[in-house]
């Protein structure tokens, strides 16, 4: 039961923060005329020193963030490869899996992976049915769960948990292109995604643009 009221509350948190995220995004882009990144809303919703030191958080958060999930799963499909090719060792399968980690770091929009959602998807529904499956040949029960809660393993629950949930670094990215395909933009909002430019540009190129443009 503690584990389930976890689950149910960050998943509730998730969900509002992630919401209050793309909202806040969504807003101060329409006003901009830009499309933010995560240090760029910061200074758009926090004026001033508070603003840029939100941001160089911000930034280094996402650093740490995303090379702290690579190198779990890294070590976890390196674990795997391991087991299941014969006498492979860790370090011959680091090596031959650097260059594809290397190439996909360059790229730019998650769209060129969104497949991949879609066989993961697969993936995990076909590992629930065949677990159910092989416990019910097997002989196995449903039987409910105990009702003594370790509370020295909560942290680490919750931990894993979090993991799932909390998903915030990606949540910019994917509001941004399922909103782009739902309503395209203008030019200066489809250049400044391919370059993610800061609200100050965006400002010099909107007026470039009033300039040039005849009435």
């Amino acid at each position: 039961w503690p584990a389930l009221v976890l689950t149910l509350s960050l998943g509730a948190l998730a969900t509002a923060t992630a919401e209050w995220l793309t909202a806040a995004e969504r807003k101060k882009s329409r006003e901009l005329g830009v499309r933010l990144t995560y240090p760029d809303l910061l200074r758009a919703c926090f004026p001033g020193r508070t603003g840029a030191a939100l941001a160089i958080l911000s930034l280094g958060g996402i650093i740490f963030t995303s090379m702290g999930v690579c190198v779990a799963y890294v070590d976890f499909i390196v674990g795997a490869l391991v087991d299941i090719i014969p006498n492979a060792s860790q370090g011959a399968v680091m090596a031959l899996l650097y260059p594809i980690v290397a190439l996909l770091a360059l790229l730019r929009s998650f769209r060129y992976l969104a497949f991949t959602s879609i066989l993961g998807d697969v993936a995990v529904a076909a590992g629930l049915i065949g677990t159910i499956v092989i416990g019910i040949s097997s002989g196995q029960r449903l039987e409910p769960p105990p009702t003594d809660i370790n509370f020295a393993e909560l942290p680490r629950a919750a931990g894993n948990i979090a993991f799932l949930f909390l998903i915030h670094v990606v949540i910019l990215p994917i509001a941004q292109v399922c909103a782009v395909a739902a309503a395209p933009s203008s030019n200066i909002h489809r250049s400044s995604r391919t370059t993610h430019l800061s609200p100050r540009t965006a400002h010099h190129l909107r007026a470039v643009n009033a300039r040039a443009t005849p009435v």
